[in-house]
């Protein structure tokens, strides 16, 4: 395949599923693995099953689908909110 030597990857959705699997490809190619998602029995998991495997792998419980802004707003986003929140390019 390919060597993702001396990278780190970002994964959310991390916990299970395509996340998951994701996260595991990418340690056994290399890279090193941040997991990130809400879940953090399931991410444990995850982590341990990785570097179990010889892989690097550490977790980070959070939430990415809600910005603190969303947060206070009650969960609702106006379109200021969401242009802000779009990549520039």
């Amino acid at each position: 395949m390919f060597s993702l030597q001396g990278k780190i990857a970002i994964v959310t959705g991390a916990s299970q599923g395509i996340g998951e699997a994701i996260a595991k490809v990418l340690a056994l190619q290399g890279a090193q693995v941040i997991a990130v998602a809400r879940n953090e029995v399931k991410l444990k998991q995850t982590v341990t099953m990785i570097q179990h495997e010889g892989g690097l792998a550490e977790y980070l419980v959070g939430d990415i689908s809600q910005t603190e802004e969303d947060k206070t707003n009650r969960g609702r986003r106006d379109s200021k909110t969401w242009c802000r929140s779009l990549p520039h390019q």
